[in-house]
């Protein structure tokens, strides 16, 4: 739960290099339109959101979490909204494959499926 609220908050408040560090360093996401995979592609990936979706909130519940103690598949909803109206951006949830390495625990794999 950690994890997925330092990269909740790291990318809805601009904090792109933070954001980056919740993956391993050859971690990936996969998101409409596209698949972003390394530290650079997911800094940049973070800045072009801002750009885009500035001053929205991610919402994820339902965590099922299932691992080993070194590696885990994290299944969860997602709820995007714009901060202030509450209006629904974007609906679907994340699949992730986490890894736990000596820093604590990060995403391997992250993609985000829709409806």
């Amino acid at each position: 739960m950690q994890l997925v609220a330092r990269y909740n908050y790291a990318l809805d408040f601009g904090e792109p290099e933070a954001w980056a560090e919740t993956f391993t360093p050859d971690g990936s996401i996969e998101v409409p339109p596209g698949r972003f995979t390394g530290k650079a592609a997911l800094v940049e990936f973070a800045r072009n959101f801002q750009r885009d979706f500035g001053g929205t909130r991610h919402w994820t519940n339902n965590l099922l979490l299932d691992g080993n103690g070194d590696s885990a598949r994290l299944r969860c909803y997602l709820w995007l909204i714009r901060n202030g109206t509450g209006a629904t951006i974007w609906t679907g949830h994340y699949d992730d494959v986490l890894v736990k390495l000596p820093a604590g625990w990060r995403f391997l794999a992250r993609r985000v499926k829709t409806p």
